[in-house]
Formats: structure tokens, sequence, C-alpha cells
């Protein structure tokens, strides 16, 4: 429904924070994502533990070290049975990139056997989550800037100039536009343009 919604991506992994705690009661979880290749970044909403956040909050990804971190470098399901039982489930994409894991720490003993499956397809809801954010969040920013320059285009400043507008007016500030035309700027965009075909 978060997803439907398109709500902050923050907020919908608090959702699927709060099905965590559900289906492990007695277990503390939490939610990274990758950030390039080399860390995974701690989705502060999604902790379920004040504990964890100064622990987890940001993890190079490797080898060895953080149970999150392992499982990201070899997208697998990684255990660790002691000192602390442990497990960290890694977010994979249609295209078989991680993007990130879903850690869960049991506060006594283990977790319950159907854990696999849970983790599976709360990664599969992370996933599509990822996936419907960065495509509405792509389609928002193609539809607002020109193609050939990255610029802002007319639709962005119409909405940026209404949202100005209405904050002024609520607020009783003043603002002023620097308006700038090129002549002739048409030309030169279409030969650009023809040349990225």
């Amino acid at each position: 429904e978060k997803i439907n919604r398109r709500e902050p991506l923050g907020a919908v992994l608090a959702g699927v924070s709060l099905l965590l705690r559900k289906q492990f009661p007695d277990a503390d979880s939490c939610i990274h994502l990758t950030v390039g290749r080399d860390y995974l970044e701690l989705v502060p909403e999604s902790c379920s533990s004040p504990d964890l956040a100064p622990r987890f909050s940001r993890i190079p990804i490797k080898v060895s070290g953080e149970i999150c971190a392992r499982a990201a470098f070899s997208a697998k399901l990684e255990i660790d049975p002691q000192p602390e039982h442990a497990c960290s489930w890694p977010v994979i994409d249609a295209g078989g990139q991680v993007l990130g894991t879903i850690s869960v720490f049991p506060r006594q003993g283990l977790l319950p056997g159907f854990f696999r499956k849970d983790l599976d397809i709360t990664g599969q809801l992370v996933a599509l989550a990822i996936d419907n954010r960065r495509l509405y969040d792509g389609l928002t920013h193609r539809s607002q800037h020109d193609s050939l320059t990255g610029l802002p285009n007319r639709v962005f400043l119409d909405e940026r100039l209404a949202s100005v507008v209405k904050s002024a007016e609520s607020s009783c500030v003043n603002f002023a536009i620097a308006y700038i035309d090129l002549d002739e700027f048409k030309e030169v965009n279409d030969v650009y343009r023809s040349e990225e075909r």
C-alpha cells in the first residue's frame, strides 16, 4: 500500500520493519541499502532497536566483518551462530544486483525454521519498493528536465514557481525571478540533439 501511494522509501521500509517485528517478535532487525559497490547504509526508519544504529550505520562491503556486509558481498544468506545468533539476507533485484540487506538478530535462541522463506519474501518486497522508487524518481526527473542538457525544463519551472508563490503568499515573503533569453538557442539545441541520436 505504501509503495502504491509513492511514500518515501524510508517510510516504506519502516513498514517492512514492522512486518519483520511481527514475523520475529523476539528479534531485532534492520535494513541496509547499498551505496555504490563499497558500502551499506543503514535505513534509520527500519531499525527496530536504537542499539543497532551506532553499530550498523555505514558499513564497508567485504568478505569479513559485520554479517550484513558479508551477505552483500556474497549475495547469499549469512548466518552467525556465535557469539550472538544473527542472519542477514541480501536484497537482490531482478537483474541480480544486490540492493541491500535485511538483518535479523534474535534476542534469545535461534530463529524459527521458516525464517528463510519469510526473509526471501520480505527481500522481494524490499526490492520491489526500491525498484518502484527508482522508476518513479527517474520518470519524474525525465519529465522535469531536458534530455540533452539535463537542465530543468518548463514543467519544472511551472511547478517550482507555483510552489514558491504559494509559500510566499502564506509567509508574506517577497521573491524575485531572473529570466535570461538566449537568442537562437533552439538551433544549438537542434544541432546537438541530432548528434545525440
